[in-house]
């Protein structure tokens, strides 16, 4: 037992209500908005080590007698929270930057190099992964040296590390200079990793490592849909925050920093991408990360934004008016669009191709009459990155999710409407990941959240 001073009790009591009467998201259990899940170390990860060692056996399985080489993130030389590699993530569950990864093919063992200084928290992650040995970084070469022994070929990466905010996508081709930057020597890690790997091994055949690691990533196993269901419901209550939060007179990059808000106090690691905020002649800019302006009365309102969770992200988009209702104009599009929406998420489905999806989003399109304001691409897979890995002429399998986008543009009339979720194909169909009764496709649904009564607003 211990004493409290009468004083400091009416501290602490003042300092409850003052916490109460500030936090602006935090509401009854029964309100829709964020669940606080408390701080994101009590969130522990979803996969286990048994699933972490499955996917490096299939790598010993492809790789055959031969060895693969990977790095994983560099120490942060920036402020910033650190964050490992996918593909280094995905085989290992290793967090600690600086770190070196050989997968034994002939053995079927692994083995982590390890900078000085990180010997301890990396022996630690490692065992608790099921990763066979530990090694220090000075001893890389001469054991990359022993692997290369009787071996035909070592499998390398050939793209950079994914991090955060990051997609294949966003990455120069290996290899390529900016042509307007001709005398640009600036060195590629992957390829001084490469070339520094075949002076120590001498000349052995150079497969690229992603040929194993991009199939494998494409479909989902049951522990990494649990991870995106969780993103998709973080995503979705982000940008239904962000709805309740709407008035003419905030910025752009407040509506930006509510969706950060919800996804940081979920246990996301931060935002996958800059979240786009674009309104007024801003929302013609598929891809606007400025979210500089301030929003004026009338002006539409589109929010594309995911957070980045346990390595896994959803990836959303709803258009919105800062106040009113939607403009008639809009209104039509919007609701011929959201058929389009419909019909293009209801095709997933195992056999499916992208190709197929398009399509049917296509057609749908021309039989509402909107076919030439609809672009022809329906989306892009989605995983650990916004914009994941896979052949996108491969028919669809359950696991795969796959992010229907149907983009309606007319640049005369500066508008743009744009429905994206996150679909899962199934067994039997498909599974949309954003929860619809957080976040729901219909326009009159939307302006119920933005202009619910006693809605909690965020204070500016």
């Amino acid at each position: 037992m211990f004493r409290v001073s009468t004083q400091r009790m009416c501290r602490v009591v003042f300092l409850a209500f003052a916490l109460v009467a500030v936090w602006p998201v935090a509401g009854r259990a029964d309100e829709p908005g964020p669940k606080n899940l408390g701080p994101p170390s009590l969130i522990t990860s979803p996969f286990t080590t048994e699933e972490f060692a499955a996917r490096r056996a299939k790598v010993y399985e492809a790789v055959g007698d031969d060895f693969a080489l990977l790095f994983g993130a560099d120490e942060p030389q920036d402020y910033r929270r650190p964050r490992q590699h996918n593909n280094f993530y995905y085989l290992t569950g290793v967090e600690s930057p600086g770190v070196t990864l050989l997968l034994d093919g002939r053995t079927k063992e692994a083995t982590l190099f390890v900078p000085p200084g990180r010997s301890g928290a990396a022996q630690a992650e490692a065992k608790s992964m099921g990763i066979e040995h530990v090694a220090p970084a000075n001893e890389f070469g001469k054991l990359v040296r022993e692997a290369a022994e009787g071996r035909n070929r070592v499998f390398l990466p050939r793209w950079p590390g994914e991090g955060n905010a990051q997609a294949r996508d966003s990455f120069r081709s290996p290899g390529s200079r900016p042509a307007e930057l001709p005398a640009d020597r600036r060195p590629s890690r992957v390829q001084d990793f490469r070339d520094g790997v075949l002076v120590l091994t001498g000349p052995l055949e150079v497969v690229d490592l992603e040929k194993v690691l991009d199939p494998m990533r494409r479909v989902k196993s049951p522990a990494e849909i649990a991870a995106m269901r969780e993103a998709g419901r973080i995503g979705a209550e982000g940008i239904a925050d962000a709805i309740r939060a709407t008035r003419p007179g905030v910025l752009e990059r407040e509506l930006e920093g509510v969706c950060e808000l919800a996804f940081l106090r979920n246990g996301a690691h931060a935002s996958a991408w800059t979240t786009i905020v674009a309104t007024g002649p801003n929302i013609t800019n598929f891809h606007y990360f400025a979210n500089t302006r301030r929003i004026e009365p009338g002006d539409m309102v589109l929010v594309d934004a995911g957070p980045d969770y346990q390595y896994y992200c959803s990836d959303i988009t709803r258009v919105w008016p800062a106040s009113g209702p939607y403009p008639p104009r809009y209104r039509e599009l919007y609701d011929k669009l959201l058929e389009v929406h419909r019909a293009t998420v209801a095709a997933v489905k195992p056999g499916a191709t992208i190709q197929e999806l398009g399509k049917v989003m296509m057609e749908t399109a021309r039989h509402e009459g909107i076919g030439q304001l609809v672009f022809s691409n329906p989306g892009h897979y989605t995983g650990m990155a916004p914009h994941d890995v896979g052949d996108r002429r491969e028919p669809f399998v359950p696991g795969v999710c796959f992010n229907v986008e149907p983009l309606l543009v007319s640049g005369q009339e500066r508008l743009h409407i744009r429905f994206e979720d996150t679909i899962l194909c199934t067994e039997t169909g498909y599974e949309v990941l954003t929860p619809l009764d957080v976040l729901p496709w219909e326009a009159d649904k939307l302006l119920e959240i933005r202009d619910r009564a006693g809605n909690r607003r965020v204070a500016f």
